[in-house]
């Protein structure tokens, strides 16, 4: 799991969430940046498909971000913008000048959390917490908390069911397609479909009643 690209963009979106994102009045969150791993060093860097875009903000998700917030304060971090090598031009001085964001999630050390290690330090680690999964067989019992455990290698337990489920929970309850397509940073409804299209519901009638009910209102 840690090494499929697209986990890794999801992961990296997730990582990079500012509190400045966080529009609980407008009830969404402004996908603006990911953290993002180039030539060995952080950067920020646009999401997926180089645009930015909104996703709903949940009231039960908004409850438990601001629960996170009040135990773990936002920190600031800053990185350069998509490129971290030194600038040859004013036009890459420009481009690339650093940028602060108070970062919902950081390492313990108050940095920001590389999605090497997000996946395997900190899902799995969740997992086992909550007994969803066990711990691998070859790690030491005894192995101390800064160590990284090993887990049994599983993409039913990857970060990237999150994403499944929002989109199979959505798609049920009947919301646009489109809609989704675009809170999921895909290029065209097409692509959501073609990998969430069996979630949606089966026909039940609404469509015939609805030509019904257009052919009733013009007799």
């Amino acid at each position: 799991m840690p090494n499929d690209p697209s986990v890794s963009r999801r992961i990296r979106c997730g990582i990079g969430l500012s509190v400045d994102d966080i529009d609980v009045d407008a009830g969404v969150l402004h996908v603006r940046r990911q953290l993002k791993k180039v030539h060995n060093r952080l950067v920020f860097a646009l999401p997926k498909g180089e645009k930015e875009r909104d996703v709903p903000l949940l009231q039960h998700l908004a409850k438990r971000l601001q629960a996170h917030l009040d135990e773990f304060p936002a920190r600031p971090v800053t990185l350069p913008w998509g490129n971290p090598d030194e600038p040859e031009s004013d036009r890459e001085t420009e481009e690339r000048a650093p940028q602060t964001h108070k970062l919902v999630v950081t390492a313990a050390w108050g940095g920001p959390v590389r999605r090497d290690s997000w996946n395997e330090r900190y899902w799995k680690s969740a997992l086992v917490s909550a007994g969803i999964i066990p711990v691998h067989p070859e790690s030491h019992p005894t192995a101390k908390r800064r160590q990284v455990l090993k887990f049994v290698p599983s993409r039913e337990h990857g970060f990237h069911a999150l994403r499944h489920t929002f989109a199979s929970v959505m798609l049920d309850a009947r919301e646009n397609p489109v809609a989704v397509s675009s809170w999921l940073g895909h290029a065209d409804a097409s692509i959501t479909l073609r990998i969430y299209g069996h979630m949606l519901p089966a026909a039940d009638g609404r469509g015939r009643d609805a030509m019904d009910a257009w052919f009733e209102a013009d007799s």
